[in-house]
């Protein structure tokens, strides 16, 4: 448990130091709660630096969350931002294979 924290704490560091991967990678933990308690905030504070920073990855990351928010409360999404529309069951992106949106 203490080396996980400690590369936990590892990540801050990098990721307030302007990381993106540091970033991306915090959002994907604390999304899946893969080594800290999951966390929807704080996996969003951790994407949206990320996405400030250029992360490929990112923007389609936070058009999936922002799809799978809106049709969870009922709102329809704009047709732009159904590119990264993401499957029902799975919350999977249906379009890229790296996009894992879990708990939502």
């Amino acid at each position: 448990m203490t080396n996980n924290k400690s590369n936990i704490q590892m990540l801050i560091l990098k990721a307030e130091n302007g990381d993106e991967e540091a970033r991306f990678e915090l959002y994907l933990r604390y999304l899946k709660g893969n080594g800290v308690e999951a966390d929807l905030q704080k996996a969003r504070h951790w994407l949206r630096g990320a996405v400030r920073l250029g992360h490929p990855l990112a923007k389609k990351h936070q058009e999936a969350m922002w799809i799978a928010l809106s049709e969870r409360n009922g709102r329809t999404p704009s047709p732009a931002k159904k590119k990264h529309r993401p499957i029902k069951d799975y919350s999977i992106c249906s379009n890229c294979d790296s996009c894992r949106i879990f708990s939502l």
